[in-house]
């Protein structure tokens, strides 16, 4: 997975925000970039964030490639439940299936399946 476009952000200092947390009613782990309002679900929270981090890179590589601004802040309520999560649980798993650390412009957090 090439991921240097999307980790290159912090050169410009544009800071993304990924809120991860279980959806009850579709019984699946969702990650949402709130930067980009883009949305990706999974069989558990880790595949989820990894699926998402790919769009993110896609999206970000073809944005800046036609010129086109990539921000799409997600709707305020997303941003609320932001300050109500916690520290992503699963940071250094996720780093090793990236084999790269993550950069510090993406933040990762977490909500219980109970808060979400």
């Amino acid at each position: 997975m090439d991921m240097d476009s999307l980790f290159r952000l912090e050169e410009g200092g544009v800071a993304l925000n990924i809120l991860v947390y279980f959806d009850k009613e579709d019984e699946t782990w969702i990650a949402h970039c709130l930067e980009l309002d883009l949305v990706e679900d999974g069989d558990d929270k880790l595949d989820a964030t990894l699926h998402l981090l790919e769009m993110m890179a896609a999206q970000v590589q073809e944005c800046k490639k036609d010129h086109i601004n990539f921000i799409h802040p997600a709707p305020a309520e997303y941003w609320y439940k932001l300050h109500q999560a916690k520290p992503f649980s699963l940071i250094k798993e996720l780093e090793k299936k990236l084999r790269r650390p993550l950069e510090r412009n993406v933040v990762i957090k977490e909500l219980s399946d109970v808060a979400a």
